[in-house]
């Protein structure tokens, strides 16, 4: 009886290892080849998007930022224009380049790159507030909770930091990891940029934009757990080559941006990166909790065609991708 209770552990062990390594190998990766729905090149005010760098969407609403046209349109769930915000120059309101937004507390926060700067809108009314300045440059994607930004920062301590509404600096966290060892600080420090994630429970979900890492950490900004993808098969090629070219010392090149938007919904990471050459025309799909890639989506334009994803958003609406090479912005179910 003995002996048939410990065959049948062993057993159970055996095929616990068996599906649990397969399911966390490359193997288990499911890949689809997405084509659009719905394709939009000129916008129903006439205008046309040029370079956008960050899509959100809230109550049945999209913001885009268009960070060449220094402004953020507000599309309906069909596309069409509501509003547009934001005009070139340095008063209030006004742009040096549209980066991400967040919507908090029915305010909706927009980052102004050229001016270091969030200006502030009514989320009912469209209409400007104020703007505050922020210590933090050249940010890639900030969040807000609990009343402060979250966001990368050039610091060779600390490349994350937290800052309050009203633009001070609260606390520094995370740890810089240097691409090669040895490197001058300067291009340490931005290599390790960051898209910054912040989760209904306060964890801190940080996204390289150089590298191919990912890392989770608590409220309380203590890491819990780093995921390197530079192994797996749909980036190791494309890696092998940042890294042959960052050498040269080319890296300031935006093409070699690893991450180049990601959009969190329902517990998952959907993340725009360059699967084999410059092209970023593939999402992989990440579980937070599990920190573990489960789907590659392969974006198509109507032709069929690759897609050079710039921005991406995941919503119940499907997902919007933005074409940066033919200037379109595509919609796919989901």
């Amino acid at each position: 009886m003995m002996r048939f209770f410990l065959i049948s552990l062993t057993v159970l062990i055996c095929v616990f290892a068996y599906f649990t390594f397969f399911a966390s190998s490359d193997a288990a990766i499911q890949e689809l080849d997405l084509y659009p729905e719905e394709t939009v090149v000129e916008l129903s005010d006439s205008t046309f998007l040029t370079q956008v760098g960050d899509i959100k969407f809230y109550d049945e609403r999209y913001y885009i930022s268009d960070y060449s046209n220094n402004r953020l349109l507000i599309l309906d769930q069909n596309l069409k224009v509501i509003k547009s915000l934001g005009s070139p120059g340095r008063g209030p309101g006004e742009n040096l380049g549209v980066g991400s937004s967040r919507i908090y507390k029915d305010t909706l926060y927009v980052y102004d790159d050229g001016n270091s700067r969030i200006h502030k809108y009514s989320v009912v009314s469209n209409e400007y507030l104020s703007s505050v300045s922020v210590p933090f440059r050249y940010s890639y994607g900030f969040d807000i909770y609990n009343d402060a930004f979250y966001s990368s920062q050039r610091n060779s301590e600390h490349p994350m930091a937290k800052v309050t509404l009203g633009g001070r600096e609260d606390k520094g966290f995370g740890k810089i990891s240097p691409m090669i060892s040895n490197d001058s600080e300067a291009r340490t420090n931005r290599l390790n940029a960051r898209e910054v994630f912040i989760r209904p429970d306060g964890e801190v979900v940080s996204l390289f934009k150089f590298q191919p890492l990912v890392e989770l950490y608590s409220k309380d900004l203590e890491m819990k757990s780093r995921l390197d993808l530079s192994d797996g098969y749909f980036m190791k090629d494309f890696y092998k080559f940042i890294l042959s070219e960052y050498r040269n010392g080319i890296d300031q090149r935006m093409a070699f941006i690893t991450f180049r938007s990601a959009s969190e919904y329902e517990g998952n990471l959907h993340v725009l990166f360059h699967k084999k050459d410059k092209f970023s025309d593939t999402a992989l799909v990440l579980n937070i909790d599990a920190m573990q890639v489960y789907k590659l989506l392969n974006f198509k334009n109507s032709n069929g065609d690759r897609v050079y994803g710039t921005a991406i958003n995941v919503s119940s609406n499907g997902i919007l991708v933005f074409d940066g090479s033919k200037a379109e912005l595509h919609r796919y179910e989901y």
